[in-house]
This record gives structure tokens, sequence and C-alpha cells, in this order.
């Protein structure tokens, strides 16, 4: 299984060493411009970089599906499933990966931004002290009390989502690719079972939710929920492969 993973790992190694040194030279001139006092621009660039943050969390998500995809249509790549490793062991490394992968980017770009807002709030206080007048206003007025851990379950619910996403576009891929692989358009068909799956994912979901209940309750039922089907979508994936693909 190790040896799988690192393989995985290899192949996707070039776009993280390039979001790392965007984020190096974000960083950079967020050191530069709170050295010189620069309020306006450091406001300039925690934007960008909250902006860069995100769009490293989607495009490692959607690189992931896209590796995948090429595994199965690749004779090279394909090849891999033909070793002697079972179907499960190769679909658990490419999940574990895709996990790994999708965790350490959203903790390090989403650490690197929150590290960076909280030395601003430190250095201008009046920055500080307007986030603590919205956090009132919210708690008084709405009757939302955000505090760490609601924000930490919401970010890990929010990133168990994505993953779920990933490994519901691998099922789709997989099924298009084997079950139905006389089918012709089998990307649109891929994408075609993705909307589907989403759909009922989500009114599946909403079966389990209570109408009224505390956010962080929410987002742990939520992100629970997510792990089950995370957990079912590996299991469906790696059982057509062993289905359709013999070692």
């Amino acid at each position: 299984m190790f040896k799988l993973i690192k393989y995985e790992l290899r192949k996707q190694w070039f776009s993280k060493l390039f979001i790392l040194i965007v984020m190096g030279i974000l960083e950079l001139s967020f050191l530069f411009n709170l050295i010189r006092d620069n309020k306006n621009s450091l406001g300039i660039t925690i934007g960008i970089m909250t902006f860069v943050a995100f769009t490293a969390i989607m495009f490692v998500s959607f690189e992931c599906i896209m590796t995948y995809s090429k595994d199965l249509k690749t004779k090279q790549s394909y090849m891999l499933f033909l070793t002697p490793n079972s179907t499960y062991k190769i679909v658990g490394a490419k999940v574990i990966t895709s996990v790994a992968q999708i965790g350490i980017t959203a903790a390090f770009m989403i650490g690197v931004v929150i590290l960076n807002m909280s030395v601003v709030m430190i250095r201008y206080k009046e920055i500080g002290n307007t986030i603590e007048l919205i956090q009132r206003l919210m708690r008084e007025v709405m009757g939302l009390d955000v505090d760490y851990g609601l924000i930490l379950i919401a970010i890990f619910a929010f990133l168990l989502e994505w993953i779920e996403k990933v490994i519901m576009g691998m099922l789709a891929i997989t099924l298009s690719t084997t079950f139905l692989s006389n089918t012709k358009g089998k990307g649109i068909v891929s994408l075609i079972i993705f909307f589907v799956l989403n759909y009922i994912v989500g009114r599946i979901g909403k079966l389990f939710m209570p109408k009224s209940m505390p956010m962080f309750d929410t987002f742990m039922i939520d992100a629970i929920f997510m792990a089950f089907v995370i957990a079912a979508f590996y299991l469906a994936t790696a059982w057509m492969l062993d289905k359709k693909v013999s070692v």
C-alpha cells in the first residue's frame, strides 16, 4: 500500500511545488507590506492569498479526478490494475492520496491565511476591534455565537464534502468506463452520473438533518454523513473495477 501511495504522489508533485512557490511569493509580499506599514497593500495581499488558497484546494481536487480518469484511459497507467495488487488496495491508495493531498493543501493554505490575519489584527488594534464588533452583532442580532470550535468543525465538514465530490467523480468515471464502457460519449455520461449522484446524496443528506438544531451539531452530522458516503463510494468503485478488471 505504501509503495502505491508513493507512486500516486509522484504523479502529482509538480502542481504542489507550483502552489508552494506562488504562496511563498505572496507571503514575501505580505511581509514586505507589513514592514512598510502599508495597510491597503496588506488587505489586497491577504485577499489574493485567500483566493489562491480556495483555488488551490479546488485545483488539487480536480487534479485527483483527472489523474484517476487518465489511469483508466491510458494504457501505461491502466497496467497498474494488472499488477498483483487487489483493486481495493489500488483504489484505496488513490483515495488515501486524494484525501491527504486535499487535507494537507487545505490545512496549509488556511493556516497561512489565518496566521497572517492574526498578525494584522495584533499589529493594528482597530482591525481586531472591528472584527470583535461584528462577532458581537452576529451574536446579539442573529443569535450566532461564532467560536473556534464551530469554525473548525465547519472547515472539517467543508473538506469532507470536497473529498466526497472527488470520490464521487471517481465512481462516476469508473461506472462509465466499466459497466457502461460501450456507451458513446463516456465523458458526458460520467458528468451526468456525477450530477445525478450529487443530487441523490444531497436529498438523502437532508433526511438525516433535523429542521432546527445548533450549527455545531449540524456540521457534525454533515461530517459524519459525508464520511459514510466516502466509504460507500470507495467500496463501490473498487467493486466495479474488481468485477471488470482481470488480474
